[in-house]
């Protein structure tokens, strides 16, 4: 996420998608037992284990501005308020996901250009589930009715890169949908590069410096 996605997502805050506000966190929101506020003039934030306010040390504008996410970040997804006393990491390794075998079978329909029900019933299982309400529902999320190939095509693409934030498995999207070079459009490196059948598409594992905020 590049500043001017941290901006949309302070500035449209209200509305945000809900998977966005799950990955990241929101200035003013609780993380680690903190206030989360990144802004220059924050100088201090509610410490809510002690209730208290403290030196906020994510502010540009701090005595620790050195060490501050340079775009005004805070990673959410998997974070555990227990770190902050443990500092240890200890999710759980996450084999297999019930929403991505769903949006396995709708891309699988898609690409065979078998749409039918089941598809976009996969795609708003998903939807759903992210807005806190059942398929069923659609005045509670926006639902997916469209059945053109193109724009399925789109819809589901977009649904794994939010869906799976930091699953470790957009690596694979890009290269399965031959979109690795077009997210990576600036300077990488790679390890074990090889190309894709002359596709002019480098592989490999190891991401090690990548410059657009399209992954």
């Amino acid at each position: 996420m590049n500043r001017a996605a941290v901006l949309i997502l302070t500035i449209h805050l209200p509305t945000a998608i809900p998977r966005c506000l799950e990955t990241f966190a929101a200035p003013g929101s609780r993380i680690y037992g903190i206030e989360w506020n990144p802004a220059p003039n924050a100088l201090e934030v509610m410490d809510y284990t002690q209730n208290r306010m403290i030196t906020n040390k994510d502010s540009k504008g701090g005595s620790d501005a050195s060490n501050c996410a340079y775009n005004g970040c805070c990673l959410r997804k998997g974070a555990q308020e227990s770190w902050r006393t443990t500092l240890y990491n200890d999710n759980p390794v996450i084999l297999m996901r019930y929403a991505d075998v769903l949006l396995m079978y709708a891309e699988a329909k898609i690409e065979l250009g078998e749409i039918d029900a089941t598809v976009l019933a996969c795609i708003n299982d998903v939807r759903a589930r992210a807005y806190g309400t059942t398929r069923t529902q659609t005045n509670d999320y926006p639902s997916i009715t469209t059945t053109d190939q193109t724009a399925l095509r789109k819809v589901l693409r977009r649904e794994r890169r939010v869906e799976f934030a930091w699953a470790n498995l957009r690596d694979f999207d890009l290269l399965r949908w031959h979109q690795f070079e077009n997210a990576f459009r600036t300077q990488y490196v790679r390890s074990y590069p090889y190309s894709q059948q002359g596709k002019g598409i480098l592989c490999g594992r190891q991401l090690v410096l990548a410059g657009d905020s399209d992954i």
